[in-house]
């Protein structure tokens, strides 16, 4: 279902890639944009930290808990997986996003989005499809930065970056809305790698759940300056 070695791996080497080169004028909103970018990244790694067991609760996370709690072993170890998978990438984000950060002379930003920090904390997480509906909802606020951000930010590197990561979250909130319609749909026998194999099975709204409407408007972005450091 992730693509990991795909749009992923397209990250990476984006680190490689050519020198940046900004004047100061256009390094500043680069740089604020760039941070943000990374207190957006470190959320979601975060959120997945926790419901891997990972994170300064391990396994007495709400949301670790209630992950546990999955009766289908195979649709829990495959949301598991899915979960590593995409925190790995937000990893990898988080590293390309400092690295060309740095480039520009900025600091590297390795706290979560103020924005978000107290509605991640009080966010109902107490089950595996409202985990998966709320990590959608973050999915898609990236998604959605990380395109308005493509309009305003000029360094050619750091919008070659934004791009690729964009589509990277893009996909994972494709993913967590096709997880979330098995898990709503009562069907979790169906959450599994290879996803597919029980194509006539499957519940009718995997049609179009992964696949937002043209109309969907933006519901959340980060400003630039809300995850910047001086």
């Amino acid at each position: 279902m992730l693509a990991s070695g795909c749009l992923g791996g397209m990250v990476s080497g984006l680190l490689a890639a050519r020198p940046v080169a900004a004047t100061a004028a256009d390094a500043a909103l680069d740089i604020q944009m760039l941070q943000t970018a990374s207190s957006l990244e470190t959320l979601l790694i975060g959120l997945y930290s926790d419901a891997l067991g990972t994170g300064p609760l391990g396994a007495d996370a709400p949301s670790a808990k209630a992950l546990a709690t999955m009766t289908n072993t195979t649709a829990r170890d495959t949301l598991v997986r899915l979960l590593t998978d995409t925190q790995e990438q937000h990893r990898e984000h988080r590293l390309a996003f400092q690295t060309i950060t740095t480039a520009l002379g900025g600091k590297d930003q390795n706290d979560p989005n103020p924005k978000y920090v107290s509605g991640v904390a009080a966010a109902d997480v107490s089950s595996p499809l409202r985990l998966v509906d709320y990590a959608a909802v973050l999915e898609k606020i990236l998604t959605d930065t990380y395109v308005l951000d493509l309009t305003q930010v000029e360094n050619v590197r750091a919008k070659e970056t934004l791009a690729s990561v964009m589509a990277v979250e893009a996909q994972h909130l494709a993913v967590l809305r096709t997880v979330g319609a098995l898990l709503r749909a009562g069907t979790p026998q169906f959450l599994k790698i290879p996803f597919g194999a029980d194509l006539a099975n499957l519940p009718a709204t995997l049609a179009t759940i992964a696949f937002p409407d043209a109309r969907e408007e933006i519901s959340s972005t980060a400003e630039p300056e809300s995850g910047a450091v001086a």
